[in-house]
């Protein structure tokens, strides 16, 4: 019998109210409220105690028929377990979870299992390649060879490169100086982008000495991942040497760069923007 599934249903409609409206009012989903009253997810102690202070009901009464038995069975239960276990303490502790914590909880308990386990498995998986990628540390030899390898690639490119044939490569990490130095590096068959916070930008030298000089450079404001904070940041772009002038034109605004900010070495480049540039920023 659904006796906890059937209270909770009642308690609702006791007040007169949709499943969206109590989701507004007790921050439970919509879908996971479905799921309770019909009995096919279990309710955790946070999520009883919501019904509880939201309906003036007694939590030990809910938690009573979510377990399928009395309170005092339950009390009962409970005074045998701390009798044979001393070291318990009288009045078990409940978790509480940090908002955005228990926001995730109740997202994940609101869809099936199934799709509940894959989306775990991807966000372990995501969050620790993420993670990995932004405290990895580099020495200068190592980045040195990853940079030269790009280069390599592009050296051995063929004329032409067809679309669907673009090759990407994402690297983030930290050089190990004097000072850890942050870096971002973007490289496709195309170009290199090289992101440094812009009190760092002198080290730029250093990649310049593996791709030479960079050709195009700009500065944004954008939110650097170790400390989670704004930072004034450069961002340094190689071109492949099979690249026109009109091409890397071209990429730049395919890439939204605001043409307006952008430095660059290369004259035809330079002309380009000058004359064109300006006037698709406005």
């Amino acid at each position: 019998m659904n006796k906890f599934g059937n209270k909770l249903r009642e308690l609702r409609e006791s007040k007169n109210l949709s499943r969206p409206q109590l989701n507004k009012e007790i921050g439970i989903s919509t879908a996971f409220i479905g799921f309770l009253e019909k009995n096919e997810r279990n309710a955790s102690n946070a999520t009883c105690e919501k019904y509880s202070k939201h309906f003036d009901i007694p939590l030990d009464e809910l938690l009573a028929l979510r377990d399928g038995g009395k309170t005092e069975n339950i009390q009962t239960k409970e005074t045998e377990s701390l009798q044979t276990n001393p070291a318990l303490p009288a009045v078990l502790p409940t978790v509480q979870h940090k908002p955005h914590l228990q926001r995730m909880m109740d997202f994940l308990e609101s869809v099936e299992e199934e799709t509940c386990e894959k989306l775990v498995t991807e966000l372990l998986q995501h969050g620790s390649e993420w993670l990995a990628n932004r405290i990895r540390l580099f020495t200068v030899d190592a980045l040195a060879q990853r940079i030269l390898d790009y280069r390599s690639k592009w050296l051995a490119a063929k004329p032409s490169i067809p679309s669907e044939q673009e090759q990407t490569e994402d690297l983030a990490g930290t050089l190990s100086l004097d000072e850890p130095i942050y870096f971002e590096i973007q490289y496709t068959t195309q170009m290199m982008r090289l992101t440094l916070q812009t009190e760092h930008q002198t080290h730029s030298e250093l990649f310049e000495q593996w791709m030479d000089h960079y050709h195009v450079s700009y500065e944004t404001l954008d939110i650097v991942p170790t400390d989670r904070q704004e930072h004034p940041t450069m961002h340094y772009y190689w071109f492949s040497p099979i690249m026109s002038p009109y091409e890397k034109f071209e990429l730049l605004k395919k890439l939204q760069v605001d043409l307006s900010t952008v430095n660059t070495y290369d004259s035809q480049l330079d002309w380009l923007l000058q004359h064109y540039g300006k006037k698709d920023a406005s």
